[in-house]
């Protein structure tokens, strides 16, 4: 199984999380972007690019809608997201992402006593580098 990263840093933190990353990466492995960090996509790609990471490697890239609204207008034209190859994702789609083979979703969100499921996990880990 793969694992999801998910870093939350700054331009400054950015490099250091790249490399912090790069130890333990597996080609089947996943990145989303939390926080300020989608505004540095360019510098994510460059770091990458110089890290021993080889950067055809990467499964995914996830992004988050809300960090993305967050940003101002002119970055987020910079940015152009759409045009990016990262998938945009919802607050509920980031839940369900990274929930256990013993919750789905819906009954998380839905339901005061969640219910078993018989879904598998995505990930196999979920690492939060910030």
């Amino acid at each position: 199984m793969s694992t999801l990263y998910q870093l939350h840093g700054n331009l400054t933190s950015l490099k250091q999380h790249i490399d912090t990353l790069a130890m333990t990466w597996q080609p089947q492995d996943s990145v989303l972007l939390l926080g300020e960090t989608v505004a540095y996509l360019d510098w994510l790609d460059a770091y990458i690019a110089d890290s021993e990471m080889p950067e055809m490697t990467l499964s995914r890239l996830y992004v988050l809608q809300a960090d993305i609204d967050a940003l101002s207008l002119t970055t987020q034209q910079y940015l152009n997201i759409a045009s990016r190859a990262c998938q945009v994702l919802s607050d509920s789609d980031w839940v369900a992402l990274t929930l256990s083979q013993y919750e789905t979703a819906s009954s998380v969100l839905e339901s005061s006593s969640p219910n078993k499921s018989t879904a598998n996990p995505q990930f196999s880990k979920v690492v939060t580098i910030a």
